[in-house]
This record gives C-alpha cells, structure tokens and sequence, in this order.
C-alpha cells in the first residue's frame, strides 16, 4: 500500500503497520492507557497528586490500603486477559527490557525485564489489587472501579469515555494522568484500529476501494475522526488529534501520550510475522504465575524466552 502522507502518523502506528518499506494497513484510531483515579479516595489517602512514576504508584497503592476501606488499583494478571500485557509492557519497557535483542531473539531474560515482573506481580502478591486479578476477566476488573470500589485502574479513553454516560457521578470524582514512568522513561501502550488490506481483495476492484478509502483515511480525510468521536478514541492522524475535542479536557492526557510516548510491545523494534500469537500468551502466562506464586521469576521468564525463541526459531 502506498501511503501518500505518513508524516502525520504517530511513530508507535508505523512500527504495526510499516515492514520492510511496505505499509501493510493505515491505522484509523488509536487508543493508550492512563492511570485513572478516584479522587475522593485519593483525598482520604492523603494522596495529593497522580502518580508520575512507578515507584510513587505502588507507594499510592500502599497508602490506599493503609488508610482506606478500597481496593488500592484493579490491574489484569490473568493469562487470558488482552489488558494483562498492554498495561504490563509499559513497565517492561519502562524499566529498559525490549521484547526482542537486535538479532531477533528474545530480550527477556535481563535484570531490568525481571525487575519489572516483580514489581507488576507485587501488586497482587502485596494484596494492592482485586483479589481475583490474577484469573478475572477484565470487565470485571473495570466493574469493580465503575462502582466506586478503587482507587485507581490503568485504562484507557474509551472506557473513561463510556462512564460519562454510564456513570455521571463516578464520572465527576475521577482524574487522569499519564502511565507512569520508570528508570528508562515513560512508554505507554499503543494500539490501533487498523483497516489492512489484502492483495486476495484485488478482484472485482475490492483493492482499489480498500486503498482509496485508506488514503482519505490516513490523511485526515474524517474518517478517522468520525470513528474516534463515535468510540472515544483519538485520531490516528496526529495534526486531526490536534484539534477538539481531542487537545482538552481528559482526553488530551491520552491524545498527548499517542503522540509522544506510545509504542507496541515489541518497540524498538518493527513488527515481525510471530508477535499475532507471541505478544499475549507468553508474557500473561508469566504474569500470572509469578502473581500466584505457582512460578519464581527466573523460572517464568526462561519459559517466556524459551517459547518466544521456539517461535522465532532463535
């Protein structure tokens, strides 16, 4: 696909969807994650504002917990939970791990990736998330927050987007700030609503159509606008995201983080063919058994790099 303007797609979108100087799919929206937070149970707290790094948000949890009757933060550990790995990997990339060594292989198995499992998993292990965190689904989790229960949920605009409607009330109490820093710098997590076309579509014009409308699309022709108001996403077209509703307010924490900090799970380096079914199982299945204590760190991330080698026959 040949993409007339790219300059205005964010740098995280180019490394899903750009391989090999070919552009696969145009991304049409964009979503990240923040730390959410109730400020009625920060003030009882004593938390007087959002955690900016890792170390202060397991601090915030721990004051949670000391001095309030709620669950401190809902985070996924569970194995089957897409959101497990997309609130995860800003803490891996945060401290310094990469998923994959310049040779392709995995980058696990350092200091910086182990540190950063033993900080995810201490969230459960030290009883500052839901006690079912480690085997419920995310609905769930999010429930848990909706209803006023905790303290803090790492999330994105789409949800705090629906609890305007779903929840004026709660809707009022909450603030956001971005995902947290650690000892390498802030990288939230990026994913896009792509639309991919396939060379199997070419017959009958179906190509032609398809590349069209990415073109109208990716150069901020509304598309992606429309998609983003109707879903409280963000534009991936940086320049459209600049405008309202998307440069005020909540979302422009998020819109701010698409732009400047949000990559995949494999950054820095491009997409390969394997990450489809590597980049969930493998990294939730470590997760969750060093949150259940069924597997010490070491152990889950030689079986995470053993089973990302095999894929990528490393």
């Amino acid at each position: 696909m040949n993409l007339t303007d790219t300059a205005d797609i964010t740098p995280g979108d180019k490394l899903y969807y750009h391989l090999d100087g070919q552009w696969y799919g145009v991304p049409l929206v964009d979503e990240t994650r923040g730390v959410i937070y109730n400020k009625a149970i920060f003030k009882a707290a004593g938390i007087t504002s959002a955690p900016s790094t890792f170390a202060q948000l397991f601090a915030d949890a721990q004051a949670i917990k000391a001095k309030t009757g709620s669950i401190p933060i809902v985070l996924p550990e569970a194995k089957n939970v897409y959101n497990t790995v997309q609130n995860f990997m800003s803490f891996y990339l945060g401290y310094g791990a990469h998923y994959l060594n310049a040779n392709g292989s995995c980058g696990f198995d350092t200091p910086q990736f182990m540190k950063a499992l033993t900080l995810y998993a201490s969230f459960y292990k030290d009883s500052l998330d839901s006690p079912d965190a480690a085997v419920d689904p995310e609905s769930t989790l999010e429930a848990i927050f909706t209803a006023g229960q905790a303290g803090m949920i790492i999330d994105g605009p789409s949800f705090y987007y629906e609890l305007e409607a779903t929840n004026p009330t709660l809707f009022k109490e909450l603030g956001v700030a971005p995902i947290p820093a650690g000892p390498a710098g802030r990288f939230g997590f990026d994913g896009g609503w792509p639309l991919v076309v396939w060379k199997s579509a070419a017959s009958g014009g179906v190509q032609n159509a398809a590349e069209e409308f990415a073109e109208y699309v990716g150069t901020g022709g509304g598309g992606d606008i429309a998609l983003a108001k109707a879903t409280g996403l963000i534009p991936a077209n940086i320049s459209a995201a600049k405008e309202a509703p998307w440069n005020s307010g909540y979302l422009s924490v998020f819109t701010k983080q698409v732009s400047n900090d949000a990559y995949p799970y494999q950054y820095p380096a491009p997409e390969i063919p394997q990450m489809g079914s590597l980049e969930t199982d493998t990294v939730q299945t470590a997760v969750q058994s060093v949150a259940l204590g069924t597997s010490t760190v070491q152990a889950a991330t030689n079986t995470l790099c053993s089973a990302i080698n095999s894929a990528t026959g490393k």
